[in-house]
Formats: C-alpha cells, sequence, structure tokens
C-alpha cells in the first residue's frame, strides 16, 4: 500500500487537487516528505529537517496550550500564511509525532473549509492507522 505519506498524499490530493503543496509525516528522530515539484524546488533536506524540528517543539508546547484553553482537547496547530495553510497534526500530546500538511491559500481548488476536511480525514482516517 505504500507509507503513510503516500495513502495521506493520495487520499487529500483528490480531495484538493494541485493546491496540495506538501505532506510530511515525523517521527521522534525521523520524517517522511512529499511535496509537489514546485514547492520541492524550493527546499533542501536541511530545511526540510528543520520545518519538521520546529513542528515538533511548537508540538511540545501545545500541551500546556490544551490545558490552559477550556475548548477541549486541542486537535491541531494551523497556521494561515499569504499563500498556504499549514497544519501540524500530532499523533499525542505532548508527543514527537505527527502529519503536517500543506494547502495551497490562494489556489484554484482549496478553501477554508478543505482545512476542517483535512482535520477531519486526520483524525478518522489516518489516526486509527497509526494506533495500530
Amino acid at each position: 500500500m505504500g507509507s503513510i505519506v503516500d495513502r495521506v498524499w493520495a487520499d487529500l490530493h483528490e480531495r484538493v487537487g494541485d493546491d496540495l503543496r506538501v505532506v510530511t509525516r515525523c517521527e521522534t528522530r525521523k520524517f517522511e516528505t512529499r511535496m509537489r515539484e514546485d514547492v520541492r524546488e524550493r527546499y533542501s533536506e536541511e530545511e526540510d529537517r528543520a520545518i519538521v524540528d520546529d513542528a515538533i517543539v511548537r508540538q511540545l508546547g501545545l500541551f500546556d496550550t490544551e490545558r490552559r484553553f477550556e475548548a477541549g482537547p486541542l486537535e491541531a496547530n494551523v497556521n494561515v500564511f499569504e499563500q498556504a495553510w499549514v497544519i501540524a497534526w500530532p499523533d499525542h500530546l505532548p508527543g514527537k509525532s505527527g502529519v503536517i500538511v500543506s494547502i495551497q491559500r490562494d489556489g484554484d481548488v482549496a478553501t477554508i473549509r478543505d482545512v476542517e476536511d483535512c482535520l477531519r480525514y486526520l483524525d478518522e482516517e489516518v489516526g486509527p492507522i497509526l494506533d495500530e
């Protein structure tokens, strides 16, 4: 069936097409990433590692955030940039693993609703696979 990154890429690409920019699966010491070709040209392997490290550091701080806000369990961290939504979805807080998805914000297909659908997909379809 391929890796979890390949599966998530295929499933999300089916929903948002070429507005899908990046899918990364990160774990404590390793990561796998797949990028749209034009996005891949912008980043070196060292920059990929720095992005993953940054996401993990931020994720470790989310556990306290979840406890401070009385709004239910924290599901993900969504960053909004001029050109993209970047979703950092942790497997478990305060763990060091999860999935990072980037969707083109100014693209042809994707909308904020697709970000919500992506979160639902990660929770309902990817989460159970990672728990196995």
